[in-house]
């Protein structure tokens, strides 16, 4: 028994007797590194918990259900990229969620895309989409067209006024990214829209 405790660098060399002197042992250099990396992922995981649990707290994100209007069609695209297409894992479950908020004749498009392979499929529902509601184009000609065909505003009507000026604020900020809305800037629309 005593020779176990000498070779194990025991303080005692059994019960009562003198104390033997042991060197410090040093962590060794790769434990340290080790350490430092466990450390290190760590403070990542309670980073994204942290995240996690902040983004908890925002409200539910709403997506719109899309109509046909190519006026909403940017920003329910959006919506959709950030909530269902960034987080879904495949494509099946893209295409369903596509078809559940789109109504009307963008749901028949979705809907047309159904019979084919779950990755064909989605591509052809957003690239359909893309052609009939997205296209810079059709998106201008909406925009004209309503503004040709806003019901006249009384000088009283202060409400209707600040309809329109937003209207006319939102054309504005479609006309920077849009090439097709320098249409707007053609005299005649301008007389009519004023």
């Amino acid at each position: 028994m005593n020779d176990y405790y000498k070779s194990r660098g025991s303080k005692t060399e059994s019960r009562g007797a003198s104390k033997v002197s042991r060197k410090p042992v040093l962590p060794h250099p790769r434990s340290e590194r080790d350490s430092y990396e466990v450390i290190k992922r760590q403070n990542r995981i309670t980073e994204m918990l942290v995240t996690q649990q902040n983004l908890s707290y925002l409200p539910k994100r709403d997506i719109p259900v899309f109509q046909g209007d190519p006026l909403t069609y940017r920003s329910f695209i959006r919506a959709f990229d950030h909530a269902i297409d960034s987080k879904a894992e495949n494509s099946r479950d893209k295409l369903y969620y596509l078809e559940q908020f789109t109504s009307g004749q963008p749901q028949q498009l979705v809907r047309s895309c159904e019979h084919m392979a779950p990755d064909k499929g989605y591509q052809e529902a957003r690239t359909l989409l893309q052609r009939h509601y997205g296209d810079e184009l059709k998106v201008a000609n909406a925009y004209i067209e309503k503004a040709l065909k806003w019901t006249p505003i009384k000088s009283e009507d202060g409400k209707a006024l600040n309809a329109y000026a937003l209207f006319l604020i939102g054309c504005r900020n479609t006309m920077e990214d849009i090439e097709f809305m320098d249409e707007m800037d053609n005299p005649t629309n301008m007389r009519v829209v004023i």
